[in-house]
């Protein structure tokens, strides 16, 4: 790493204090850091989170014996331990959450986080494997004895892909930092697991809403080359959510209070008003509008101009007054997007569509296979 992990600087924290401050948000009242190599500065950092610190004495022969110190003194009254590295920060606090959830209604003894199939940090461990991993002293630690305990263990899907992802390089390190810029944000990969697995959406569904990003991400491009500020990670995440619950009525406020719960308010906010937007010509194109007028592009999966959007969907609910309203008021709303649009950027949107083409990025299509 050529840097000392636990102190590496993590927006105004450090790696070490932000995965202290994980275990607090969670309600995780005991949390120890076991410290060996450079003790004395750890020990400052993680004393003034309110941590307990342990020090390992015998850390130069492994992380193994680091675990073994920190579960030493755990108590008969104690039912569960999380085990963290410090090099795996980004770990979300709903993730920790629903390994407790899962633990307090199960009868297995040991948690595993998973996304997308694969196992990650931190697993939720009995206590009543302590002094039996005290004592172990066989094959490749921690992870050779939870081997032979697999009888135990259960895997907890979460919508978190950063219990994957640890700090073992200077470009993992940079690569980490740009993901905290986000953190608020989900991931491509998180979306695509809230979509299908969490909420099973149908294919018609999935599909409309990879070509709603696509289409928003390339309008996202042209904006901000021309002075915008809109972030296009925000832009994607609320393209690729905003219909998750379109059979549901209201859709969009349903979805919006689900996103907010797992702790996306700002894409909540973009999605809540996918249908029906404000526009104010006061302000700057931003990441609402961007989503809301990619949605009206987008008709039976293809690329539309903006009339022919509208024409359609007239000839849907014909003989239904109060729905062709309602669709003359959001196609008044779309021009006024579409002229705020032509104005920031200079380009007529209808010469924009015609050079676009819609090919989904083969990175973001879905694999159903595992």
């Amino acid at each position: 790493m050529q840097s000392f992990k636990p102190l590496l600087p993590m927006g105004e924290k450090t790696v070490l204090e932000h995965t202290v401050e994980l275990f607090k948000q969670a309600g995780i009242c005991d949390i120890r850091v076991v410290i060996g190599h450079r003790a004395n500065e750890i020990a400052a950092f993680a004393n003034a989170t309110g941590a307990q610190v342990i020090e390992n004495p015998y850390y130069e022969s492994g992380m193994f014996s680091s675990i073994k110190a920190g579960i030493k003194n755990l108590k008969n009254t104690q039912e569960a331990f999380f085990l963290l590295p410090v090099d795996v920060p980004l770990v979300r606090c709903q993730s920790v959450l629903e390994l407790l959830n899962t633990w307090q209604n199960s009868e297995k003894k040991i948690f595993y986080p998973t996304f997308m199939n694969r196992r990650g940090h931190p697993p939720l461990i009995s206590t009543e494997f302590a002094q039996k991993i005290t004592e172990y002293k066989g094959g490749t630690g921690l992870r050779s004895f939870l081997k032979q305990h697999e009888v135990y263990a259960t895997d907890v899907p979460v919508i978190d892909e950063h219990i994957l992802f640890d700090i073992d390089t200077p470009d993992d390190y940079h690569k980490m930092l740009d993901m905290y810029k986000h953190y608020d944000i989900p991931t491509t990969c998180e979306c695509l697991e809230i979509l299908t697995r969490r909420f099973a959406v149908g294919k018609g569904i999935l599909d409309h809403c990879l070509a709603v990003a696509q289409v928003a991400g390339y309008l996202t491009q042209i904006l901000n080359s021309s002075g915008c500020s809109i972030e296009p990670e925000l832009v994607n995440a609320s393209s690729l959510l905003h219909d998750m619950l379109k059979s549901e009525p209201d859709h969009a406020q349903a979805a919006a209070r689900v996103i907010e719960k797992m702790g996306y308010p700002r894409v909540a906010d973009i999605v809540a008003c996918h249908m029906d937007i404000i526009v104010e010509d006061d302000v700057s194109f931003h990441a609402a509008e961007v989503v809301y007028l990619a949605d009206k592009l987008i008709y039976e999966g293809r690329l539309v101009p903006c009339h022919d959007r509208f024409k359609y969907k007239r000839a849907e609910y014909d003989g239904d007054i109060n729905a062709i309203k309602a669709i003359n008021v959001r196609y008044e709303t779309l021009i006024k997007v579409k002229k705020r649009f032509e104005n920031q950027t200079g380009r007529s949107l209808d010469k924009v569509l015609s050079d676009m083409t819609l090919v989904l990025d083969e990175s973001i299509v879905y694999d159903f296979s595992y």
